[in-house]
């Protein structure tokens, strides 16, 4: 039997999201923001953890169902076949081109079928109680009795012509029922929908933004949706649109203050002009708390530059009027150096974004203490010596990037 494609299709977008709990640092899960539908979003639910999706398509044999040729043949009757493997979809971050993958599976189907005759009508001798009717129709029973490997829920509406039905699959991506009587035509689905289950991404693996993916389910004969020979669908395209955001928790504290940094010798100026020593190097220490949940980046912005170091500057001086000072950062066990998670201390910083470096995140961190620590060189110092009673100053930047 020969299946044209139509040209045509439906679109379902499903959006999620992670934003980091502080109450909650070890919560990495995204939360699917599109509501579910249909049997999949009741309560209890008889497919936990998927999603209900409703399909507006209809499925149709004009020419009925013939008994004997379905004794025979599972295709030439109630077939019902569903993509339940996983399925792999790369979620693509739109500005960066990063990737993560997100996996996807159907794991139940459901719909009402729908008689041109009353059921008791079609089974000789039938009788007239509308459930049994529909029971002595197939072998094994009603739609909700022995669809093996199948698990089939709860009756929930069942009148003379019309028998709704929910298979819930787990083993097996097919599941039949015979017909013992012919069924005329036209023999109808409607109503139909199926539920998704997800193998999610680690949001806390990727970097924040928003990233988006498409795939493509067909139905019809051999298709992934597949309801056998006889039942045709009115819509052979079922395109899934994911939107997932993931959001950055990144907030800095320092204490009050800390907007000024003071160099000088560890022993401090006057220890040092009392030893008659040659010039020692000059630094200053900062602490400061960081909250973070992605992987970020650190760089400098200068006032002055020497190099990719920032610089001081002294406006009196005759000679050597700027030098470097040697910025770097050191962070606890959890924020390592990518790549190669190596430990961050004493990290070296340098000017501009092109010379970032990436920190990476071991879970959500709050709070951890880190330091900042500039220094100059004694060599350094030593110039700066030469310009007694200057004041050597300049702005240093520091910019923590959670866009990476």
């Amino acid at each position: 039997m020969g299946y044209a494609l139509l040209a045509s299709g439906y679109d379902k977008t499903i959006e999620a999201m992670y934003v980091p709990d502080p109450n909650n640092p070890t919560q990495n899960k995204f939360v699917i923001l599109t509501p579910g539908e249909g049997h999949c979003a009741g309560r209890p639910s008889p497919c936990p953890g998927a999603l209900g999706v409703k399909l507006p398509i209809v499925f149709e044999s004009p020419t009925g169902i013939n008994a004997a040729a379905n004794a025979n043949n599972p295709r030439l009757g109630a077939y019902v076949k569903i993509p339940l493997s996983w399925r792999s979809v790369m979620l693509t971050k739109i500005r960066t081109g990063s990737q993560a993958e997100l996996k996807i599976r159907a794991m139940a189907f459901a719909a009402h079928y729908v008689l041109i005759k009353p059921a008791a009508e079609l089974s000789p001798g039938g009788p007239t109680a509308p459930y049994l009717g529909h029971g002595l129709l197939w072998q094994g029973g009603t739609w909700h009795h022995s669809v093996q490997p199948c698990y089939s829920s709860r009756l929930w509406y069942l009148v003379s012509k019309v028998h709704e039905f929910f298979w819930r699959y787990s083993s097996n991506d097919t599941c039949t029922k015979k017909a013992l009587f012919d069924i005329p035509g036209p023999f109808i689905y409607n109503r139909v929908e199926t539920g998704f289950e997800f193998s999610m991404p680690n949001p806390l693996e990727m970097e924040p933004g928003e990233y988006t993916a498409t795939t493509h389910y067909s139905l019809g004969p051999g298709q992934d949706f597949d309801m056998g020979d006889l039942m045709l669908p009115s819509d052979n395209l079922l395109a899934l649109n994911f939107k997932f955001v993931v959001r950055s928790a990144l907030t800095v504290d320092f204490p009050p203050g800390a907007q000024r940094a003071v160099l000088q010798p560890r022993e401090g100026w006057q220890g040092w002009l009392n030893s008659g020593r040659r010039p020692p190097g000059l630094s200053a220490m900062q602490d400061f708390k960081l909250s973070a949940s992605s992987n970020f980046k650190m760089y400098l912005d200068c006032q002055y530059s020497i190099g990719t170091d920032c610089g001081i500057y002294a406006e009196s001086a005759t000679q050597h009027s700027t030098v470097a000072v040697n910025t770097t950062v050191s962070f606890p066990a959890g924020i390592t150096l990518k790549p190669g998670k190596r430990p961050a201390f004493k990290v070296p910083l340098a000017q501009g974004i092109n010379n970032a470096v990436s920190f990476e995140i071991d879970g959500v961190q709050m709070s951890r203490r880190a330091m900042l620590n500039y220094e100059v060189q004694p060599e350094v110092t030593a110039l700066m010596v030469e310009n007694p009673g200057s004041t050597y100053s300049g702005v240093v930047t520091i910019v923590f990037d959670a866009n990476t």
